[in-house]
């Protein structure tokens, strides 16, 4: 087994190797990862950075504790890199890192125009547009053959379909340009009739260069966070009511909002938006939609969707608003952060600052936010640990009520927590298709993104790290309380910091109990 960095047409991408064959392959560098291994960036673990000049490229790891041993392996027995620590408790290495990272790592499992997803039951699928090429073999488990056009391309009828969230394909047969923006690389693939696909080089600071795709494209696999958007050439038949078609945006789109991710009642609030019209549902039934992988899907994607505003945007973004209700789903259940009203926005390495008026939702907020002005990438991050243990758990922090316990939502939880029955939370709908494991590793998280001081909570960076391993957490420390006097119904009330409204909340003071 050989473990190499290698350059494909001025790309570089790492692979796994066994003899002549590619085990795995990690898609191409796009200036912040490869697009097949988001995870592997600098977190808490070690410092990460790559590098590129005229004479060489290589990849430079530094360990930030040096307390801890670590090594790396190729373990011939398994086939696939580990990344071992040392644990003097019981004096043996353990595994913390592994890849492949599952069978959608393996190279070209679902042959070509397949797309594997871990999360489904069979994990190859056909890309839109695309029927497997045998359908006898395809449906028997053997996807080998891969999936072939529903209708052929016509150089003269044709546009594109928007995919997200992938690893990129192989990347053997391509074309790439460094100075493009994304139009410019959408019209040179429009030019070529044997263009497959298209996408940006580099997606830092919204995107920039071009890599074009001249044949099949194999081994493309859905990534729960960080992956990336993907332009696929289809016949116009395919196209009928999507967006980008031939430069029209204003095809008919189905948006779905969740104002609140679940009710301590068990009743989901959607609301559908067909063009300008509005239709609200509600229906105890519906909270069963969402089941714990898609829960699960919209927890990764609004962690990428911090991640990209706090660090990987051309100036850094504030949301300070952050609540179920400025998340949008589209019919995939892919989630968008919505609603940048109150965002702030700092330009070089300034990461915090004040304000007398203190804007927001009430129970979303971070301690020295609503009492003091103060917001950074970290309010955000509070902000998020509500969302995520409402997500998790299917009940609501504005307004929670408990017969057996006086707080609120996080009080009950940190409660639990400290008794080891954390499980307690979970709605029992979801307990019937959840992971318990992934379940108490969520819960983990929110508390530790929910702590009382800012400079205790892990950065967004460090979230999507612990959403996507498997690696041990930290214990988490007190939470920052919001008790509220009674259930609330106003969203987003704005306010002057110190002032209060009479009969619709109170705060107390900011101490863990």
């Amino acid at each position: 087994m050989v473990w190499d960095l290698r350059v494909v047409h001025d790309m570089v991408e790492s692979a796994i190797w066994k003899g002549s064959s590619i085990l795995m392959r990690t898609g191409p560098w796009n200036g912040i990862s490869f697009s097949g291994i988001p995870q592997l960036r600098p977190n808490q673990v070690y410092d990460f950075k790559f590098e590129r000049n005229e004479e060489e490229v290589y990849i430079l790891y530094h360990q930030k504790d040096d307390t801890v041993i670590y090594r790396p392996i190729l373990n011939q027995t398994n086939n696939r890199l580990e990344l071992l620590s040392w644990d003097k408790t019981s004096q043996s290495w353990l595994l913390q890192f592994y890849l492949p990272s599952d069978h959608c790592d393996s190279y070209g499992i679902c042959g070509s125009f397949g797309i594997c997803k871990a999360s489904t039951t069979p994990d190859c699928q056909c890309l839109k547009g695309f029927t497997p090429k045998s359908p006898e073999k395809w449906y028997s488990a053997d996807f080998s053959q891969g999936c072939v056009r529903n209708n052929s391309l016509n150089c003269s009828s044709y546009g594109f379909i928007k995919f997200t969230g992938l690893k990129l394909p192989d990347i053997t047969d391509t074309w790439e340009n460094e100075s493009m923006n994304l139009n410019e690389c959408r019209s040179k693939c429009s030019k070529n009739c044997s263009c497959t696909a298209y996408t940006s080089y580099d997606i830092r600071n919204g995107g920039s260069g071009c890599i074009i795709w001249f044949s099949d494209l194999i081994d493309i696999r859905e990534i729960a966070f960080g992956g990336q958007d993907l332009y696929i050439r289809m016949s116009a038949s395919e196209l009928v009511g999507l967006e980008d078609v031939g430069g029209n945006q204003n095809k008919k789109m189905l948006v779905i909002i969740i104002p609140s991710v679940i009710a301590t009642s068990g009743i989901l609030a959607v609301s559908y938006y067909y063009f300008k019209r509005r239709k609200k549902l509600k229906d105890q039934s519906r909270a069963k939609l969402l089941d714990w992988s898609k829960r699960f899907k919209i927890v990764c994607g609004i962690a990428r969707g911090l991640l990209y505003l706090h660090q990987d945007s051309r100036l850094r973004i504030i949301h300070r608003d952050l609540k179920p209700s400025n998340v949008l789903l589209d019919n995939e259940m892919n989630p968008k952060i919505s609603d940048f009203g109150m965002a702030r926005t700092f330009g070089g390495d300034q990461t915090e600052g004040n304000t007398r008026r203190v804007v927001g939702t009430y129970g979303y907020m971070a301690p020295e936010y609503a009492s003091d002005g103060l917001f950074s990438v970290k309010s955000d991050v509070f902000s998020f640990g509500i969302l995520m243990l409402e997500t998790t758990t299917g009940k609501r922090s504005r307004g929670f009520y408990h017969t057996d316990h006086s707080g609120n939502l996080i009080g009950y939880a940190w409660r639990l927590w400290n008794e080891g029955n954390v499980l307690e939370l979970v709605e029992s709908f979801l307990m019937e298709s959840c992971s318990l494991l992934e379940v108490k590793r969520c819960i983990h998280i929110s508390l530790l993104c929910v702590q009382q001081h800012a400079e205790d909570r892990p950065s967004m960076a460090s979230v999507v790290l612990m959403l996507g391993s498997k690696n041990e957490l930290p214990q988490p420390k007190r939470p920052g309380f919001f008790i509220e006097s009674r259930p609330l119904e106003t969203q987003s009330p704005t306010s002057n910091r110190g002032s209060s409204s009479k009969n619709e909340i109170s705060l107390s003071a900011l101490q863990g109990r």
